[in-house]
């Protein structure tokens, strides 16, 4: 990593790669807003793709080139992307320095991405199987900023200005930001680059970033509702854990044993035995203030929802009364590796894995080295199967929160 005044710098560099993946990542995101701002995060990241006051061709130049670049938002941070290949990497990287730098925000410009957000906030509302997964979660953090939802309000979005966008925009910016870059490198035209355009970055301030509470009381929730959408879905929520906690590994290796794939236990049961799903997704949403495991799945009659209820309820027990076999638990730690290695084969995954780790330091992920696969599966043979039964007996003796909408 290189630590420049105002960016830290993250390089991953192989010869036999074609291209290369920029990241650039900028510690704010919806938990960081209040709510009365609420979205605001998102609505810029729109708003960098709109005119741009020093390159307004620059993005149609990445992308004659077959390259693209992109952006998202999430509750924790903001990263723009791309890929091109690895000759035009220093168009890439510009092009985005001159995207996240220099927005326009015209009134022409907002008035027309308002519309933009507004039909995707609309698309967001119209999916049931999102709205509950979202409102289960949200419910359970309560009035926690992580709540708020990234998109944020359809009133928030119509009264968004150009100036105070201009002025967020700048805050934005003085965040901590991490540049993740993973491919076939020429360092001396990056650093040549950022040499350059560095100061174009304001300087760094994170004094006005509130502290943010850990999340210490989960509200339950057991909520049944219905649709006209012809949509019938469940989930179930359990507290989680912090991206710091140094068992977020066996975290992950627990929702991949649940409902990873066809031979997981939650999928074997509903799906491969039952026929009640096409799919059961569990997942580990983790953040610097905690976290929570979601399980969810969506079936074609509105009468299986109250069989898949009681079968989930009877796994759960289970599990808490005989955990999880050992052979399971060894099985998964073997495409854990697998994932990893997979990843290291795509630069791109690599940038972002990196970038994102080294952000928001997160635990175990941030050390992987990829340049040395005896290492990594050293360090995930390490982990204990007595631990995954202590996390298990942590989550699951947890009453469950519980949303479902059925079709009528």
């Amino acid at each position: 990593m290189k630590r420049l005044k105002k960016l830290d710098v993250l390089t991953y560099h192989k010869d036999y790669y074609n291209s290369i993946s920029v990241g650039l990542f900028i510690k704010f995101g919806s938990k960081n807003e209040t709510e009365e701002d609420s979205g605001i995060s998102h609505f810029i990241e729109h708003m960098l793709f709109r005119t741009n006051k020093k390159n307004r061709n620059s993005k149609i130049i990445v992308e004659e080139l077959g390259g693209y670049v992109n952006a998202y938002t999430t509750k924790e941070y903001i990263c723009i992307h791309g890929k091109i290949l690895s000759n035009y990497q220093e168009i890439l990287i510009n092009t985005i320095l001159d995207i996240v730098l220099y927005p326009c925000f015209s009134e022409t410009d907002i008035k027309l991405e308002k519309q933009v957000v507004l039909n995707e906030l609309w698309n967001y509302e119209n999916n049931e199987e999102i709205q509950c997964q979202n409102k289960l979660m949200n419910t359970m953090l309560e009035s926690h900023p992580l709540s708020r939802t990234i998109l944020g309000t359809k009133n928030n979005i119509k009264n968004f200005e150009q100036n105070y966008l201009q002025l967020k925009h700048i805050d934005i910016l003085k965040r901590n930001k991490v540049l993740s870059i993973a491919g076939n490198i020429d360092s001396d035209k990056i650093n040549n680059i950022l040499e350059q355009r560095i100061n174009e970055f304001p300087d760094s301030d994170n004094s006005q970033i509130y502290s943010i509470e850990k999340i210490n009381n989960y509200k339950q929730i057991n909520l049944k509702r219905q649709n006209n959408r012809n949509v019938n879905t469940i989930s179930h929520a359990f507290p989680g854990i912090e991206y710091s906690n140094k068992k977020i590994m066996l975290y992950n290796i627990l929702t991949n044993i649940l409902g990873y794939h066809s031979s997981s236990i939650l999928n074997q049961k509903l799906r491969e035995d039952k026929g009640l799903v096409y799919n059961v997704n569990c997942l580990s949403y983790s953040f610097e203030e905690g976290g929570i495991v979601l399980i969810s799945c969506s079936t074609h009659k509105p009468e299986n929802i109250a069989v898949i209820t009681d079968i989930l309820y009877r796994e759960y027990d289970r599990i808490l009364e005989k955990g999880i076999s050992l052979e399971s638990f060894n099985m998964m730690k073997e495409v854990l590796k697998t994932q990893i290695l997979f990843n290291s084969e795509n630069p791109s995954n690599i940038m972002f894995d990196r970038g994102k780790s080294f952000l928001l330091n997160i635990s175990g992920y941030k050390d992987i080295n990829y340049e040395c696969s005896e290492n990594l599966k050293s360090d995930i043979d390490l982990l204990k199967y007595s631990d995954l039964n202590k996390i298990l007996t942590n989550i699951f003796s947890n009453e469950v929160s519980t949303i479902s909408s059925v079709s009528v």
